[in-house]
């Protein structure tokens, strides 16, 4: 069946906030539905696309893509067919378009808008999902009308005596151990630096209790920073061993992605998600994919969960980074807060980690809002007074200073507080660079000239920590 990229393009936000609503995956299911076409999503929850990715088909990939980036991808991975869609809040109504490409020749085009709403309050999501099968519905019949429905093929039940042999062990029940001198043990000899002995110490205490579920993951999380493929290869032992705890798929997942085996990566993180995809190890993985795909507000819900399931310091700090990327500045610092109250021993390796997760999420944000504070320059010149300059700039400075509220609330790791200063000195030049231009578009104009100097100050600042990183 020939495949269709489908990927959503951003309009720019207002003074309300992001108008964006997700339609990509609506989109997508009813392709799928329909039977014509194989949808491939442009994100990395869909498993091509990741694939693709991961695999290091596709360099710089783009949260979002241009035309170009979508028509070049679509020859990766083998899409006759690419789908631009967008889709944004209009009042109470969803305004989606489309635009559908056959090699780089625009085939057919179409617009839809829906009001939906539940109890009387607005649902755009129900407005995109309707509109996303009215789009596919008249796509279908115009330009892809000379495409086959093509049935799914559904594999049948076994018959008798075709059915594999289980390989799955049950393990017995058995009372939870107390790991606590485990536990002190274990960072007498990491305090010590004698990680041989560190591990040994761990796998006498899993044999001795092969079933219990923390001693085997303090093992992989002993492992997965030095030698990331054994931790996986211990991740996936545990996961047979103990089929009932999706974590150790997920840990399976991180730790194969670490050790550069993307293939198995993938067949454990599709795993993980099929098996158990309300649990709270999946929840944060995919919720940690949506963010580096630059979709906070997918990844929201699924940390809400996982907080209210399972309220973790990690599934805090995955949320303060989230709220700092949407722009709430008030549920950021209420994350971090909850974040050092649920763990407040921190490991060196721990806040290396999550650091690293941080930066380059925020690091994307910034090369945007450069590209956006650049813009607005050029319009507030011509129009200081124009409604829509000044509900940008508002936007801008409430997404700045939620994400410099993070940076300054963030435990950083010692070798990295050089680094950091140079981030957060360079999100409090783009502030500065922002309140400049607000005192400009008021009437002064001498502040026009600070406002380009901060701003310069801050892509520098920025250019030379990027350096530091990859160094």
């Amino acid at each position: 069946m020939p495949r269709i990229l489908v990927a959503q393009s951003l309009a720019p936000a207002t003074r309300d906030g992001d108008p964006n609503v997700p339609i990509a995956n609506y989109i997508g299911q009813e392709i799928d539905d329909g039977g014509k076409l194989t949808p491939v999503i442009w994100s990395m929850s869909d498993p091509i696309f990741r694939e693709a990715a991961l695999g290091g088909k596709l360099k710089d990939i783009p949260d979002h893509p241009k035309l170009a980036d979508a028509l070049s991808f679509a020859r990766v991975v083998g899409a006759d067919y690419v789908l631009i869609c967008e889709a944004v809040k209009s009042g109470k109504e969803v305004k989606s378009s489309a635009r559908l490409y056959r090699g780089t020749k625009e085939i057919w085009k179409g617009s839809e808008s829906m009001g939906a709403s539940q109890n009387g309050t607005a649902d755009p999501f129900s407005s995109a999902q309707s509109t996303a099968r009215t789009i596919v519905i008249k796509m279908s019949a115009a330009a892809l009308k000379e495409l086959t429905v093509q049935a799914k093929v559904v594999t049948p039940e076994p018959g008798r005596g075709q059915a594999p042999v289980p390989t799955t062990v049950t393990p017995p029940p058995v009372a939870k151990s107390d790991n606590s001198q485990l536990k002190i043990d274990l960072q007498e000899f990491l305090k010590d630096k004698h990680y041989a002995s560190a591990v040994s110490l761990l796998r006498d205490a899993i044999d001795a209790e092969p079933f219990d579920p923390e001693r085997r993951m303090m093992l992989v999380d002993l492992l997965k920073d030095r030698d990331p493929a054994a931790a996986a290869e211990e991740a996936r032992r545990a996961e047979t061993l103990i089929p009932d705890k999706p974590e150790f798929r997920v840990a399976a997942a991180r730790a194969f992605m670490s050790a550069g085996k993307t293939k198995e990566a993938l067949e454990e993180l599709n795993e993980a998600i099929a098996r158990a995809p309300e649990a709270t190890a999946t929840r944060l993985l995919l919720a940690e994919l949506a963010l580096s795909d630059g979709q906070p507000e997918k990844a929201l819900p699924h940390l809400d969960e996982a907080i209210k399931n399972e309220p973790t310091a990690e599934a805090y700090f995955l949320r303060s980074l989230c709220r700092a990327m949407l722009g709430g500045a008030d549920g950021v610092k209420l994350d971090l807060a909850s974040m050092d109250k649920a763990s407040p021993v921190k490991s060196p390796a721990d806040l290396e980690r999550r650091y690293k997760i941080a930066i380059p999420n925020l690091d994307k944000l910034l090369l945007k809002s450069f590209e956006q504070v650049r813009d607005l320059t050029q319009h507030a010149i011509v129009k200081p007074k124009d409604t829509d300059v000044q509900d940008t700039l508002e936007t801008l400075q409430r997404l700045t200073g939620a994400r410099l509220v993070f940076l300054q609330g963030l435990a950083v790791p010692p070798d990295f507080q050089k680094l950091h200063d140079r981030w957060l000195l360079s999100y409090k030049l783009l502030a500065q660079a922002l309140s400049d231009l607000k005192t400009f578009t008021g009437g002064d104009a001498d502040a026009l000239t600070d406002a380009r100097m901060n701003l310069g100050e801050a892509i520098k600042q920025a250019t030379q920590a990027r350096s530091a990183s990859a160094g």
